[in-house]
């Protein structure tokens, strides 16, 4: 795996907190899906009701502000996923914020080149599912991913667990046998706490939203982008930067068990699975809003 170090930044729970209630109180204000979780009620709620990620797959009209309503014609997918959370959660896991191409298996392509300004090169790799009209057609679309590969001489491919050994091994096959490949897989929490190895968060709905630490192996969850905590034994994770979709208070798949923690070297939020407590770094007993070292 290629590595390199993660500067942890500051981090404040009761900031974080903070900007939570803002989000929620501003989808009871503008976002349908919420609003009429009020009339459901017959009153004002003090928070939105959680809601499981799969049950919100087909509520993308709804989840948009009612002065900036979903244009499917004029706009792709809300699902598409958000280039930011990609690129953080790869630097948490240990890729260099630049040089590294990420490339990432997908069902179809996706018009992006990077992600973000100044940040790496990005390419997709089509998944054995992707409906192509042959193998050929497939090298086609995927040249360009290799093609960042092979400049570079290294790549990280991102991916489902199941897809990763044939997307590697197609790569490998388009391109030179020396060229540097780390992997990255994208898992539910369940399946980021029984297996080791360096995992990204992700789901359907909420795109990346975690990633293994590259400097500790403790799941960090990206907290300038989402905020997480466990109600009633149930994870809520609210998207804190994206209003199309606006997603507060959703439960990810695979999450049931999971509990939110500071990461006992670094002091950002982290999940862990509430079976295992996570213990204090040595010589340090720091809250949640403590500054990382």
């Amino acid at each position: 795996m290629i590595t390199a170090r993660v500067v942890p930044p500051g981090f404040s729970a009761t900031r974080w907190d903070a900007a939570r209630r803002k989000v929620v109180r501003r989808a009871f204000r503008e976002v349908p899906f919420y609003r009429e979780q009020w009339a459901a009620a017959g009153r004002e709620l003090p928070d939105v009701v959680p809601t499981p990620a799969e049950r919100l797959a087909d509520q993308a009209f709804r989840l948009c502000p009612l002065g900036r309503p979903y244009r499917p014609a004029h706009e792709p997918s809300l699902w598409t996923g958000d280039a930011a959370a990609l690129r953080a959660a790869v630097r948490t896991a240990g890729v260099p914020a630049r040089g590294v191409p990420v490339l990432e298996v997908r069902d179809a392509m996706l018009d992006r080149l990077s992600l973000g300004p100044g940040g790496p090169a990005y390419g997709v790799l089509l998944s054995a599912e992707a409906d192509v009209l042959d193998e050929e057609r497939r090298a086609a679309l995927n040249a360009r991913a290799v093609g960042l590969a092979v400049r570079a001489g290294r790549a990280v491919v991102v991916g489902p667990p199941d897809a990763l050994d044939h997307a590697v091994a197609g790569l490998r096959s388009a391109a030179a046998a020396t060229l540097r490949i780390g992997v990255l897989a994208r898992t539910t929490p369940a399946e980021a706490f029984s297996a080791g190895g360096p995992v990204l968060l992700h789901d359907p709905v909420l795109g990346y939203y975690g990633a293994r630490a590259g400097t500790c192996g403790v799941v960090h969850l990206l907290w300038r982008h989402h905020h997480a905590r466990v109600v009633d034994g149930a994870l809520q994770i609210t998207d804190l930067r994206r209003r199309r979709p606006t997603l507060c208070g959703v439960v990810p798949a695979g999450s049931a068990g999971s509990a939110v923690a500071p990461c006992p070297e670094h002091g950002v939020p982290a999940l862990v699975s509430g079976l295992v407590s996570v213990p204090a770094a040595a010589g340090s007993a720091r809250p949640p809003s403590g500054r990382p070292a």
